[in-house]
This record gives structure tokens, sequence and C-alpha cells, in this order.
């Protein structure tokens, strides 16, 4: 059986390529989905843990499942999420352990059982503390945020985001904070703090170049530009950001809706469906550049 993610586990999480922006979500969608695929064979002699070591196949699973949310099924996250439950040994260090709450808690947020994602989010974070890992801690801390701005609850989010990356500033772990800026991002938005969402944007895209997740900054930075009154500029960075979507083949996240439902009103209040067709398909043609500078409010 080939298990194409098992190569994948080895490699940096920068997923960047010569195609440019987003390309964690591009590079992923030849993948992930043959290896989540690869979860649904049933038979014992093709199973993945009797072709590669235990812990590859540990690995490559974990992996599956939790990027399953974005090209994946619930079905394949949650025989990924089963075999490598399995194979789980007791005596494993807590940053081996650590990323099957990771990965079970993106499954719970793929089904919308939001309490049970946080709940994984957090014994996530309380086993990286145990282990003696404070980043992993706090970047976990990320997931349960995320998942709280979801369900509205703003300002909780938005001081837990802050407060851990003021403690990841303090020891130095300030290049790990990309996701809890992004939150913060979100949190400021939909809150109507403009200035400070676009400079947590600024940050978070920064931090999350070097992960190739900085897409997920254009949805709150599109909001922000529609708070200013940019509407043309926001559906233009939209029709960007789900151009990528689009090409790598992935769906929406669910953490993505919290601004969406603040956003899309502003969007047809103002635009009809035939314009905020064109921006979109403006959008979708720009180069990665030009998009940029849009999104951060840069361009002339």
């Amino acid at each position: 059986m080939r298990w194409r993610c098992a190569r994948w586990f080895a490699k940096p999480c920068r997923w960047r390529s010569a195609r440019g922006i987003g390309s964690q979500w591009q590079g992923s969608a030849s993948t992930l989905p043959a290896a989540n695929r690869s979860t649904r064979l049933a038979a014992p002699p093709t199973s993945i843990a009797s072709s590669v070591t235990t812990d590859a196949a540990f690995g490559a699973l974990v992996v599956g499942a939790a990027q399953g949310i974005r090209f994946g099924t619930c079905e394949e996250m949650g025989r990924a999420i089963a075999e490598a439950d399995s194979l789980v040994r007791p005596d494993w260090p807590a940053w081996k352990r650590v990323s099957l709450e990771w990965a079970r808690s993106r499954w719970y947020l793929r089904q919308g059982r939001m309490e049970d994602a946080i709940a994984a989010a957090l014994r996530q974070s309380t086993i990286s503390e145990q282990g003696g890992s404070e980043l992993g801690k706090h970047y976990a801390l990320s997931s349960v945020i995320a998942i709280e701005l979801h369900l509205g609850r703003v300002e909780v989010g938005l001081a837990r985001a802050r407060s851990s990356i003021h403690r990841l500033e303090a020891i130095g772990g300030e290049a790990g904070a990309g996701h809890l800026w992004l939150q913060v991002l979100g949190a400021e938005a939909v809150l109507g703090n403009v200035d400070a969402a676009v400079a947590a944007g600024r940050t978070a895209y920064a931090l999350l170049l070097c992960e190739g997740d900085e897409l997920q900054v254009f949805w709150g930075l599109a909001l922000c530009a529609a708070l200013r009154g940019r509407l043309d500029d926001a559906g233009r960075i939209l029709g960007y950001a789900e151009s990528v979507l689009a090409r790598a083949g992935t769906i929406d996240e669910s953490p993505l809706t919290t601004i969406s439902r603040r956003l899309a009103p502003l969007l047809d209040a103002g635009l009809g469906v035939d314009v905020q067709a064109r921006l979109r398909a403006e959008g979708a043609a720009m180069r990665e550049t030009d998009a940029v500078r849009l999104a951060l409010g840069d361009a002339g």
C-alpha cells in the first residue's frame, strides 16, 4: 500500500512552493485525500501498520486526519483517528500523544461538535504543558480560541489569545504565535476594532507565511476592508482567497463562518449579486503580491 502522507510527514511544515501563497492549501490536495482514502481499506493484511513502522504510521494517520478538515470527509477523518488511537503505546512521550488530540479536535469541529472540539484542544494543551512544552500549550490554545470565536465568545477568546501571545513573547516563543494573532485578527474585526484587527493581521500574515498557512488571514482582512467602506476591495480579497481554495479542491473550515456571518450581510447590503460576482472574478485573477497589498491596505 502506498501511504504518501507518511513521506509528507517527514518534511518541514512549510508547504510553500513555486506556486506561491497558500501552498499549504494547494500542495496537499493531491496527497492527503489519498492518505485518508487508504484508511478505508479494512482488510488486516493491507493495514498501514503492516507496511511501515508504527511511529511513521501513527504520524501519517494523525496528519491525514487533521488535514482531512480541508481535504477529506468526516468518515475518513474518523477512520484515521481510530487507527492511530490503536497504535498509541503508553510509553510514548507527551509530544507524540498530543498530536492525536489535535486531530481529534479538528474532527469534532468538522462535525459541528464544538464543545467536544474545545475539550480535545484543552487536552492537547494540558498534555503539552505536562510534557514540558509551553509553546505546545499555547499553540493548542489557538484552537480553543478559534472555536470560542465561532460560538460567539469573542471577548473571552480575545482575552485568552492576547494572554497567550504575551506569555510567548516573554519566553521568546513569539515566532510560534501566528495562529494566535490570527484569532486576534478575527476577534477584533468582529468587534469592529478595525485598526487593531489589521495590525494583528499583518503580524499573523508574517508569522503564518513561515508555516504556509497565511491564506487564513484574508477572510478577516476582507471584513476589515468592508468595515472601512471598501466593499469593492473586500469582494476582490474574498475572490482571491476563494480561488486558492477552489484550485486546491478544499472545503471551507468552520472557524471562518464567524467572520462570514458578519461579512456577508455587509456585502449583500452594499453590492448587488452581479457586482459581487464580478469583484470575486477580478480578485481571482489577481497576482499574489497585489492581493496581499490589497488585503493589508497597502494598495495605491
